[in-house]
């Protein structure tokens, strides 16, 4: 096995097994694929299905024991908005840079479900002033003290009978 370095930059490179691998960055092809599944927050089950591919397939190429097909390249790019230069060879930024915005393809990187998706697409559609009486009201009940189930009990007998004084059985005027 032969080494060259320069600049960050490793090459590893065998002869016998006419295998060369690159690792640039230092990070290879398959530790720039767990990465980015890693800062999606994805399972291997979510990332393969978002790419067609089971959770075996993925694990497979996050190990490095199966090669990273052009297509498969193409999908995580297409799927993600990887930056395909980050993917390839660990330069740039890992995602792709957009001059345009897009909820749906951020929030589907996020793992959101349709019906999440639905939910904020509804609150958009609503009037200016409805969202701001849906937020004013979220930020009254979050920041509201939290209380406790017990803030109410008294913490002695003594304040207990002075809240609740005894009652007599005997005493007619008193349901029972």
């Amino acid at each position: 096995m032969y080494f060259c370095a320069f600049k960050g930059f490793l090459l590893t490179y065998t002869f016998s097994s006419v295998m060369l691998k690159l690792r640039i960055g230092g990070l290879k092809l398959n530790e720039r694929i767990k990465k980015l599944r890693k800062t999606l927050g994805l399972t291997l089950e979510k990332f393969g299905e978002r790419l067609g591919v089971g959770k075996t397939a993925i694990n497979k190429l996050e190990k490095g024991e199966n090669n990273v097909t052009d297509q498969m390249r193409k999908s995580i790019c297409r799927e993600f908005g990887v930056n395909e230069e980050w993917l390839l060879k660990g330069s740039g930024p890992m995602f792709i840079q957009s001059s345009t915005f897009s909820l749906d393809e951020f929030v589907k990187s996020r793992g959101a479900s349709d019906l999440e998706l639905d939910i904020m697409k509804a609150y958009f559609d609503l009037e200016p002033d409805v969202r701001k009486m849906i937020i004013e009201h979220f930020k009254s009940r979050l920041a509201a003290p939290k209380r406790d189930l017990f803030d109410n009990v008294p913490d002695t007998p003594e304040e207990l009978e002075k809240r609740f004084p005894p009652v007599d059985p005997d005493d007619k005027n008193v349901a029972g």
